[in-house]
């Protein structure tokens, strides 16, 4: 990915619009919409309290796991894409708002904070500290 500067808002609370306006600005996030709307908020909701694991996505949309996947597909997405998609932005969201790295990895459903820099790293091409550093200037 590249290294440039997106324009995003720092808000004291992260609410489900901010990360879709925040989705639809960013060129590599779809705009979203239908199924793929709903998942996402199924997603933002579950943040730092639940499991993003796409059988409690369906669980929460009254979806089997095969009927969220199938719709899914039929806008043109796979969960495991929306789910990145989301943690990506949810990422940059809570760093801009100053939220400890170690807190966001939890937050954001990965095990541990290396796994959630290793990630970041693919996102944006910077390590989270760099990135907080970098967009704080």
């Amino acid at each position: 990915m590249n290294n440039t500067k997106h324009s995003l808002e720092t808000t004291p609370s992260l609410s489900y619009q901010q990360v879709i306006d925040q989705c639809n600005q960013n060129p590599s996030m779809p705009e979203v919409k239908g199924i793929s709307q709903k998942a996402v908020e199924a997603m933002i909701a579950r943040q730092g309290r639940f499991s993003m694991e796409v059988d409690d996505v369906a669980e929460d949309l009254d979806l089997s796991v095969e009927e969220l996947k199938y719709q899914l597909k039929q806008e043109g997405e796979a969960f495991r894409q929306l789910r990145t998609q989301v943690r990506h932005s949810l990422a940059v969201l809570h760093l801009i708002e100053g939220i400890s790295i170690d807190d966001i990895a939890c937050r954001l459903g990965f095990s541990a904070r290396n796994t959630f820099t290793d990630a970041f790293k693919r996102w944006t091409g910077l390590p989270p500290n760099q990135f907080r550093k970098y967009y704080a200037s």
